[in-house]
């Protein structure tokens, strides 16, 4: 098993020379260098580019003058047909002007032919393979971001662009590189962005700003833009900049204000107390309800534990240990007492917020003394209606015990009144029945005042 550092990728090398002898010569010198390397040749560009749409290669080395290609046109077919070539141009002596032209067009680098060992042919394969490995990486990074880059070298009018920005507009990853394909899909207030932020730059070192385009598909969407100058040599202007479409982001924070005024109208509108404050108590942030239930200013709230409003320690206690326990407590019945000392009846319900800023829990709470003093007075009538109802009962109940022994004593009476009795005798009789009689009306009295009491 090879360790990483001793594994060596192989390198496939496309040679597109059809001289033969330079051909051999490459060969050579990469067989002697310290790349591992597979060489493809071939002597026409237009096998070079057949090869190209069949093959990734990880670089290309080009000779400008072909049987069917000659001069700087043979670079610009490569680049034009595959825009990521990795291309390394191979120039005679006389030739040396264009080959460093060819690298301000696109190609990676030059070699005089005949004026390079093994060592500089490795040296330059090696840069400019990891040139494109790094642009591969950057690319794709550019790519999840969805930000795309662009340089313009104004005297020479070179335009180039990352895959990304293309593809920002809607375009396909792999199109010629033009700023006029930008220029149609600036909408009407920013169709000259690309061309007047020169004369921009000349006063300021920085442009920043947001568009909105219109992609090849008709969709609009939102960049975040910005755009530098810098002198190169000879004195020419290079204007670079990059470009990303924020249009997710613009959607988050539209929907993150609403949602922020949706919650501002229930925080500042409802009638309930809405409060936020730390694991300790002290009161963090509350509504304008808060400062109406309790009685407390504003000012005046921002110093109180809300721990100790409650007026029983004993649900001080339950309530934490709940929002202990379950991380949440739901109408949690409480008396709290407002600035004033009166006692008003609550339901709070609460829940725990950790952050990596902040520990705390938010609550609502509803004044319920209203309802509790209702609920209470509803309590009192029943419990009075069944005390009434009792005592009705028990009075019927002993008028029925009464009238018995009573009816026995009138009996008892009369038997004894037509007995022999002297004077004496029959007045104490004569009372007895009497007041009997009056007794026994007002038990009937009674019975019949609750008969009528039960509908009866």
């Amino acid at each position: 098993m090879y360790k990483l550092s001793e594994y060596k990728p192989t390198n496939n090398i496309l040679l597109i020379e059809d001289n033969p002898g330079d051909a051999r010569l490459v060969e050579i010198l990469l067989e002697d260098s310290d790349l591992n390397c597979e060489i493809t040749h071939e002597i026409t560009l237009s096998g070079g580019v057949k090869r190209l749409a069949e093959q990734d290669f990880s670089a290309v080395l080009l000779d400008l003058t072909l049987p069917d290609s000659k001069g700087f046109i043979t670079l610009e077919s490569i680049l034009n047909a595959f825009p990521e070539a990795n291309v390394i141009v191979l120039t005679g002596l006389s030739s040396k002007e264009i080959g460093i032209k060819a690298v301000q067009v696109g190609a990676q680098d030059f070699l005089v032919k005949g004026d390079f060992d093994s060592e500089q042919l490795s040296k330059s394969l090696k840069y400019s393979i990891e040139r494109k490995n790094v642009l591969k990486r950057l690319e794709e990074a550019q790519k999840i971001a969805h930000i795309g880059n662009w340089k313009y070298v104004e005297n020479a009018r070179i335009f180039e662009a990352s895959d990304e920005l293309y593809r920002i507009f809607g375009y396909g990853a792999k199109i010629p590189a033009t700023i006029e394909t930008l220029r149609k899909h600036l909408p009407d207030n920013d169709i000259s962005f690309f061309f007047d932020v020169m004369g921009r730059l000349q006063k300021q070192p920085e442009v920043r700003r947001d568009i909105t385009i219109c992609r090849l598909d008709g969709e609009r969407r939102t960049l975040s833009v910005i755009c530098r100058r810098q002198k190169g040599e000879n004195g020419i202007y290079i204007y670079s900049g990059i470009l990303q479409d924020v249009t997710e982001r613009e959607y988050a924070k539209k929907a993150l204000i609403k949602s922020q005024e949706r919650y501002h109208t229930i925080f500042s509108q409802t009638k309930d107390a809405i409060y936020i404050s730390n694991k300790e108590g002290r009161l963090v942030d509350y509504n304008e309800a808060t400062v109406n239930l309790l009685g407390y200013s504003s000012e005046e709230l921002k110093g109180i534990n809300i721990h100790d409003i409650f007026e029983v320690q004993n649900d001080k206690d339950a309530f934490l240990e709940e929002m202990r326990a379950n991380s949440f407590a739901k109408d949690f019945e409480a008396p709290l007492v407002t600035k004033k000392g009166k006692t008003i009846h609550c339901l709070v319900s609460a829940s725990i917020i950790e952050t990596d800023e902040f520990e705390g829990y938010h609550s609502i709470v509803r004044d319920i003394t209203e309802r509790k003093q209702a609920e209470n007075l509803r309590k009192a009538k029943e419990l009075a209606e069944r005390s009434a109802k009792m005592k009705e009962q028990f009075l019927a109940n002993i008028s029925h015990e009464m009238r018995t022994p009573m009816n026995a004593i009138l009996g008892m009476s009369n038997l004894l009144l037509h007995s022999d009795l002297d004077r004496e005798q029959d007045s104490y009789i004569t009372s007895i029945k009497q007041s009997s009689q009056n007794l026994l009306g007002i038990i009937n009295d009674i019975l019949e005042i609750s008969s009528l009491q039960h509908g009866n």
